[in-house]
């Protein structure tokens, strides 16, 4: 289903791995909240900040979509807030990202993975376990991260740049 909040599309979907009982109606996760980072006197947009509350306490993947400049970071890091995510929201704007290190960012390295990897770092992905990872400008990644990305997503895991075994995840 789709929701539109001013110039932003916010879509959701339950996933594969969601667990039956959580497929319920949206009205039983309903309560009354406030929207951190919104304010609007607008009737048709109060109602749709409304269904992102809802949906912002579900354990589901959600895609929010629009032009530059239109507060998706915004409601992204308001839903983490309604959420009950214990972790930290992460916001990566891809497009600045270090195309020739871009795994390693996003899903970490372990020591001696490559000239200048004195330890281990547990990347943007990992960083925002139990939380919200926010991916702004997707579209700029190499295709190749695009689809270790789509991995992560159909998986819930991420293996390090140097690492043999996957590292579950959840975001």
């Amino acid at each position: 289903d789709d929701i539109l909040i001013g110039d932003v599309l916010f879509r959701y979907r339950t996933g594969i791995r969601t667990p039956a009982a959580l497929e319920t109606d949206l009205d039983s996760h309903s309560q009354n909240a406030s929207y951190p980072g919104f304010f609007t006197l607008i009737p048709a947009q109060e109602a749709q900040l409304s269904n992102l509350s809802r949906i912002a306490r579900l354990p589901i993947t959600t895609l929010l979509s629009g032009d530059s400049g239109t507060g998706k970071e915004v409601l992204a890091k308001s839903m983490h807030l309604m959420s009950e995510r214990t972790g930290m929201f992460v916001a990566v704007n891809c497009g600045a990202l270090t195309p020739t290190l871009v795994e390693s960012q996003l899903f970490g390295h372990m020591k001696g993975a490559f000239t200048g990897a004195g330890r281990d770092e547990p990347g943007y992905v990992r960083q925002a376990d139990q939380g919200t990872l926010f991916l702004d400008e997707i579209g700029d990644l190499p295709l190749p991260a695009q689809a270790a990305l789509l991995r992560m997503l159909q998986e819930s895991e991420v293996v390090p740049v140097g690492g043999t075994r996957p590292v579950k995840v959840a975001v």
